[in-house]
């Protein structure tokens, strides 16, 4: 099959990219289309995928909001960004869709979508326009199922734009080219369970298994998308061959249900992956279930320049998801075998699952998410539960990442036994026979694990190494079982250079901190501005030898500051807070949070670092005469001057209506109870009244709770 190739001069590209942006201005080339998108995030890791007559063409992260107004007025500038997409066929603008595909809203991470406008071959083509129908903005269908004429720039769900088709757009010269079948899919094939692998890969004449696809055989080369169609496939899936970073990777995505089997679920072993590669790269693989597997959902092996994204994996005999060295495993240098890897907004549950009860519990069933060996790396926005071992693993020298936004829980389930192996950190960052240096862990949420929460420790300290580390803005709650684990909230375990722990909240553990070198000294450890609160057994534990800074923090427990171990700590209350209550908005339904009356408000220092400038809630910090200490920022309470009161309202005694009259009955809580509802019919006010105040057992903004 003959297929397209854009490959284009430097002059040329920066020719099309003016062109383009230039209202009225033909920029297509003599037998294509350039598209031109403006668009911001709110959080920077918005995914927009172009679709064109139905198929997914492009795929881009929006440039994050960088506005001095609310990221919500759309009258404002946001920062608007651009990408720039080049179709090798004219094509209208009915033929366009914009998609966000991965939204999100809690604690870790909030993503919404901006789009101003799309410029095809030089006509602009607003998304405010009426003819423009939009899914996913709340003022104009509640994200809803149905796309209606929003006039709105804004997709606060997941959703897209769809464009009108325009009979003013000016004619483009399409010089028709011999050298390409025009009945060819461009850069798409596809499978189904109906298909067959003789058959041309096209929509209407799909292959059948997924296993030919990406296999050497199939005609798929860098820049292609493989889609995969609704239904169930039972086989193990092998990339064969590589993207590169001309044409762009070769994406593997689900459409629609798709769902992956191990076809061996209890024989299959170490390293091995219902989706698997070795020494291959540039690869996207997104939107698929894989369950019941004998080791791994997805493992890929000597990898670079790979993404997985919005996959579920469930009831993995091992890891959900792995990337590790092919064949060695001696450790130094020689043991980095990946580059550039990103997991981002998978849920990864029931890992490890074939893993059992007993001592120590022999095999190798690594982690429920493990990095080994991977020179740039970025853990996101990912979901982890009901793992029978460790979390988050980033191990064996990985080095140069972040592990951000992702929320773990129920991890560790094997430690609930006292005769079972007791450790699994919920996050885990381990040196571990190679050097491992410069990598953030932020903006987690880490609660209701069996075991440790975030774990940074080096198991084999004569060969490798751990520093320049930066861990903030995590919320790390609930963890261990006391008399069985440790428990620990944050640890720092054998030799380790240049930590930095600021502003985290830690609470509600076993244990809130350890700090034990163990076998050698640890230097250039900071521990500032985090709060360790309401811990079963201890507030803190110091051993060995420690050139440590601990400053402005907030030890807070009912029963007093409890501290052991052989460092001379000094007296923790000169330069923290020792106090009996954090003073949490709601400590019971663990809203962590800073009530306006917290010793914990302007408690931190003046300034925060560089990289902490930002709360877990991406606010600005501080907003007082100093940092807040802990994961959240709480602007100060300011109490307005009464210049007229307002009048008392009398209760309102219920009203059975007249004939012909209505009766409206409403089901509202306010967080606090002193919230004040107007009710307006036709414009005017004709009843006001306050809700009931929250009693709910969970959390005010949890939405599925009774309040």
């Amino acid at each position: 099959m003959l297929k397209w190739r854009v490959r284009v001069s430097v002059m040329f590209v920066v020719g099309l990219m003016l062109a383009a942006l230039l209202p009225g201005t033909v920029s297509a080339q003599a037998s294509g289309s350039t598209l031109v998108v403006q668009a911001v995030g709110r959080d920077g890791s918005e995914i927009v995928n172009i679709r064109v007559g139905g198929v997914v063409v492009d795929s881009f992260v929006a440039t994050a909001f960088s506005g001095s107004e609310s990221f919500f007025s759309e009258n404002s500038n946001p920062g608007w960004g651009t990408h720039i997409y080049v179709h090798p066929t004219s094509i209208n603008s009915g033929d366009v869709r914009l998609e966000f595909v991965n939204d999100a809203n809690t604690f870790a991470v909030r993503r919404d979508l901006r789009v101003d406008k799309i410029v095809l071959d030089g006509v602009e083509f607003e998304t405010e326009d009426p003819s423009v129908l939009a899914k996913g903005n709340w003022g104009a269908n509640n994200c809803g199922a149905t796309a209606v004429s929003a006039q709105a720039e804004l997709l606060h769900c997941n959703g897209y734009f769809q464009f009108a088709a325009s009979d003013d757009a000016p004619p483009v010269v399409v010089d028709p080219d011999p050298d390409v079948d025009p009945d060819a899919d461009l850069d798409a094939f596809y499978v189904s369970p109906s298909g067959d692998d003789g058959n041309a890969g096209s929509l209407d004449a799909p292959w059948r298994t997924v296993t030919y696809a990406t296999s050497d055989d199939s005609p798929v080369q860098a820049g292609d998308t493989i889609i995969v169609l609704p239904g169930t496939y039972v086989e193990t899936i092998t990339l064969e061959k590589s993207g590169d970073d001309v044409d762009g990777p070769i994406t593997l995505m689900a459409q629609g249900d798709v769902v992956l089997q191990d076809p061996n679920p209890l024989v299959g072993g170490f390293r091995e992956g219902v989706i698997q590669s070795a020494d291959v790269g540039f690869w996207i693989i997104d939107g698929f279930r894989i369950e019941n597997t004998s080791w791994a959902g997805i493992a890929l092996r000597d990898a670079n320049d790979m993404v997985v994204r919005n996959n579920h994996t469930f009831e993995t005999g091992a890891s959900g998801i792995i990337v590790m060295p092919e064949d060695f495993y001696g450790g130094g240098e020689e043991e980095i075998t990946s580059s550039n890897i990103t997991i981002i907004d998978n849920v990864i549950e029931r890992a490890n699952w074939r893993f059992g009860p007993g001592p120590k519990n022999a095999g190798s069933p690594q982690e429920a998410l493990s990095l080994w060996g991977v020179d740039g790396f970025d853990i996101a926005g990912n979901l982890l539960t009901e793992g029978n071992k460790e979390g988050i693993d980033v191990k064996v020298g990985s080095r140069n990442g972040a592990i951000r936004d992702n929320v773990v829980t129920q991890m560790a389930l094997v430690s609930g036994n006292y005769g079972s192996y007791r450790g699994g950190p919920a996050i885990y960052l381990d040196g571990n026979r190679a050097h491992s240096f410069n990598i953030d862990i932020y903006n987690n949420t880490v609660y209701d694990n069996f075991a440790d929460g975030i774990v940074i420790a080096d198991e084999v300290p004569a060969v490798g190494g751990v520093s320049d580390v930066r861990v903030w803005n995590n919320v790390v709650y609930d963890n261990g079982r006391l008399g069985i684990n440790g428990g620990v909230g944050i640890g720092l375990f054998n030799p380790l250079e240049d930590i930095e722990i600021v502003h985290n909240t830690v609470a509600f553990n076993i244990q809130a901190l350890r700090v034990s070198p163990r076998t050698a000294a640890s230097t250039g450890l900071n521990v500032e501005a985090n709060i360790f609160a309401d811990n079963v057994f201890r507030s803190a534990i110091f051993e060995g030898d420690l050139e440590l800074d601990l400053n402005r923090n907030l030890f807070a427990d009912p029963d007093g500051l409890k501290v052991h171990g052989d460092w001379d700590a000094g007296d923790l209350s000169v330069l923290n807070i020792v106090d009996t209550d954090a003073g949490f908005v709601d400590a019971a339904a663990r809203d962590l949070r800073l009530a306006n009356d917290s010793v914990a408000v302007d408690g931190g220092p003046a300034e925060a670092p560089g990289f902490a400038e930002l709360d877990a809630d991406g606010g600005e910090r501080p907003l007082g005469s100093a940092t807040d200490i802990g994961a959240f920022e709480v602007a100060a309470a300011v109490t307005p001057p009464v210049v007229n009161p307002p009048p008392v309202v009398p209760p309102v005694p219920p009203v059975v209506p007249p004939a012909g009259g209505s009766t409206l009955e409403i089901h509202a809580v306010g967080h606090d109870g002193s919230e004040v509802i107007d009710i307006r019919i036709g414009g005017v006010v004709v009843d006001s009244f306050s809700p009931a105040q929250f009693s709910g057992g969970g959390s005010f903004f949890s939405l599925p709770a009774d309040p």
